[in-house]
């Protein structure tokens, strides 16, 4: 759960692409059909970032290269990733 909070607070920070895991994924199909929080986390948030599928028609290389994007900006906004599949926000600013 926190992977998913700090894939959709970073995307807040950015218009750029990005590619959440396939667990951060799972989280957020569940988080859209609960349609009140999903909607009042955008509206705090200013924007609403749309879930767009991916339908596999996507370069293996590209993928990979946006996962990596995503976990730059992951960082970039103040969280840090414990392995792959989970993040948390960080408390330190140094």
């Amino acid at each position: 759960m926190n992977q998913l909070a700090a894939f959709l607070a970073a995307t807040c920070t950015t218009d750029d692409k990005m590619t959440p895991s396939l667990r951060v994924d799972q989280f957020w199909h569940g988080f859209v059909l609960h349609t009140k929080p999903h909607a009042d986390f955008w509206a705090a948030h200013g924007r609403f970032i749309h879930h767009v599928p991916d339908r596999g028609r996507h370069n293996p290389e590209e993928g990979l290269k946006a996962l990596a994007l995503t976990g730059w900006k992951i960082r970039a906004a103040g969280f840090t990733r414990a392995g792959r599949l989970s993040a948390s926000k960080r408390t330190d600013r140094s």
